[in-house]
């Protein structure tokens, strides 16, 4: 360390002034994480009371969509409407392929989960 990282300012000698700003450090990046949880729960509690959202899709008589709704759709759908939520937290086992109301759960992160309904409707019985 003293030949390498302490020349190129990578590391610091452990005196007991450095060891306290480590100390200082850790506390704030706890905190930090504490708020982060604390805000991901209240997230999941508002979705958890959302009445769910609509995605319309070309659909053929059978209910079966040309095409299907992915979690890129259930994202979109749901920033729409307000909420923080990526593609990547979308779990879903498979794409959505005919309409109906599906459960879809949500992974928003540090193992908070959640689930939105989605109903997922033919464009033709919107008319």
């Amino acid at each position: 360390a003293r030949n390498y990282l302490v020349p190129r300012g990578l590391g610091t000698i452990p005196t007991e002034h450095n060891l306290r700003l480590l100390d200082r450090y850790k506390v704030r990046v706890l905190q930090a994480r504490e708020a982060r949880i604390a805000d991901i729960k209240a997230l999941a509690d508002q979705i958890s009371k959302f009445s769910g959202i609509t995605i319309e899709s070309r659909a053929n008589a059978e209910n079966q969509l040309y095409g299907s709704v992915g979690s890129a759709e259930i994202a979109a759908g749901l920033k729409a409407k307000g909420y923080p939520i990526e593609a990547e937290m979308v779990v879903l086992e498979g794409a959505i392929r005919e309409t109906g109301l599906f459960g879809v759960k949500l992974n928003l992160g540090f193992s908070i989960e959640t689930e939105v309904k989605v109903a997922v409707v033919s464009l033709a019985d919107k008319r």
